[in-house]
């Protein structure tokens, strides 16, 4: 029964997760990570999800970034950072990221889930543009 909630729970979450192993390899993400990012199944997640990252994430190389970040929260725990991911369609996908360590028996994974920003960041430039053209008048 504990296996059945684990998979409803995993799928049924609103935000993308993608699990990594001890050594940062993607054991299996839900299906938000694949509508998320524009992908067909998890496996085209699992074997494609690296490189679809942008080369830089501000003025830090992507691939050193998030093997940071993962190393952080395998010591810490827990790591909370803004992230930008090349959709499959082309466009930039900004998201926040929450990286939380999890361990099961002996073992230790990472739990990365992702949340969308664009809808925020949409309101956020509305709210910026609307502001400006108050100032003008």
């Amino acid at each position: 029964m504990r296996e059945i909630w684990t998979k409803v729970l995993f799928d049924a979450t609103p935000l993308a997760c993608i699990l990594f192993d001890e050594q940062f390899h993607i054991i299996d993400c839900n299906q938000e990570a694949v509508w998320m990012y524009g992908f067909n199944s998890k496996e085209e997640v699992k074997e494609n999800f690296f490189s679809c990252a942008p080369d830089f994430q501000g003025s830090i190389r992507s691939a050193a970034l998030l093997e940071a970040k993962l190393k952080q929260t395998m010591e810490e725990g827990k790591s909370i950072f803004f992230w930008l991911q090349n959709h499959v369609a082309g466009y930039m996908l900004a998201t926040e990221v929450t990286l939380i360590r999890i361990k099961e028996d002996e073992k230790y994974w990472i739990a990365a889930y992702a949340r969308d920003l664009q809808n925020e960041l949409d309101a956020r430039e509305a709210a910026r543009e609307a502001d400006e053209r108050t100032r003008i008048m």
